[in-house]
């Protein structure tokens, strides 16, 4: 299992569109994907579970992946995060 702290750089947070960006880009792996906020670990697989934390800009959270390529989907789901999801 690898992890990184990051912080949400989007200027809106988690809100309807960029979860789905999150999203899609997390079903390319095989890799189990978590993010972690406090002591809530949400599935960034589903889009329910990613718009119910309620991520607003400068969140800090946890990114938890576990698989076969867990290493690729953290570079590229924390490149995401902390970019700017609005135009990725």
């Amino acid at each position: 299992m690898v992890s990184r702290e990051i912080v949400l750089q989007s200027e809106k947070g988690l809100h309807l569109r960029p979860a789905g960006k999150v999203c899609d880009l997390a079903l390319n792996f095989k890799a189990h994907v978590q993010m972690k906020i406090g002591d809530r670990s949400y599935n960034l697989k589903s889009m329910l579970s990613v718009l119910s934390a309620q991520a607003a800009p400068g969140t800090r959270m946890e990114i938890l992946c576990e698989g076969s390529d867990e290493n690729q989907a953290l570079e590229e789901i924390c490149r995401l995060l902390t970019g700017d999801l609005e135009k990725a």
